[in-house]
C-alpha cells in the first residue's frame, strides 16, 4: 500500500493527515491537530488525552473501527517538532499517541510518526 500525508500549520495551529492506501478509498486514515495550543518554535509537546488542544484520530477502514486519543484515559500523545523554518515555511518532526475505541475494548498505538512539510 501507498502511503499519502499532508500538513498544514497556520498561525500556531497545526494539522497532520495521514492515508494509507489509495487517497480516494483508504484502508487507514490517521489525523493530528494541535488547535489549542500555539506552536511557535522546535520543542517536545506532550499532551494528556483530556486535553482539548490536541485531536488525535486513526480509523480503519478494514475493521472499521475509530480510535480516538479522547476514548483513552491515561492516553498521551507526543509531539517533537525537529524543524521549524518560518522563513522558508517549513515543518518537520516525529509524533507518536495510544488511542483507543469509544467502547474501549480495542486500542492502537501509533509509533514514529514523522512528517516534513513545506506549509507556505
Amino acid at each position: 500500500d501507498e502511503f499519502y500525508s499532508k500538513a498544514e500549520y497556520w498561525q500556531g495551529r497545526i494539522g497532520i493527515d495521514g492515508v494509507q492506501g489509495d487517497g480516494f478509498d483508504p484502508d487507514a486514515v490517521i489525523t493530528i491537530g494541535v488547535v489549542g495550543y500555539s506552536i511557535t518554535k522546535p520543542g517536545y509537546y506532550e499532551f494528556n488525552y483530556d486535553d482539548p488542544a490536541i485531536r488525535c484520530y486513526v480509523f480503519s477502514k478494514i475493521n472499521k473501527i475509530a480510535y480516538e486519543l479522547d476514548y483513552c484515559p491515561g492516553g498521551k500523545a507526543a509531539l517533537n517538532i525537529t524543524r521549524f523554518d518560518t522563513i522558508q515555511g517549513y515543518i518537520s518532526g516525529q509524533f507518536n499517541f495510544v488511542a483507543c475505541n469509544k467502547e474501549k475494548t480495542s486500542y492502537i498505538i501509533v509509533t514514529e510518526g514523522r512528517f516534513d512539510f513545506k506549509y507556505k
